[in-house]
């Protein structure tokens, strides 16, 4: 039981990643950004205290969902909905990456 709760495998990245860093268009990176890339494609998925790779994700991920779904969640009319569950944007990156959303 301990080694399930001592678990820190980043399963969304792990699943997710992969599929959109092979559609990353790498040849207009700052320094900063090229530095990220590399940082991402050398990490194992394990959300250890010390490593910055999950940090990095997590901001990404967001900013990705972000601008996946604001405009089609806030409107004057409509006011702010909420965002999809994360488990369809994964699913859109995964299966439908020529959907008008992303």
């Amino acid at each position: 039981m301990m080694q399930l709760q001592n678990d820190n495998l980043n399963l969304h990245a792990r699943t997710a990643l992969p599929r959109m860093l092979a559609a990353l268009e790498k040849q207009d990176l700052s320094l900063f950004e090229s530095r990220n890339l590399q940082v991402l494609q050398e990490w194992n998925y394990m959300n250890h205290r010390d490593s910055i790779a999950p940090i990095i994700w997590d901001r990404w991920w967001d900013n990705f969902q972000r601008l996946v779904w604001e405009d089609e969640c806030y409107s004057e009319q409509c006011g702010r909905l909420l965002f999809p569950r994360r488990d369809v944007t994964v699913d859109l990156v995964l299966n439908d990456s020529a959907s008008s959303f992303l």
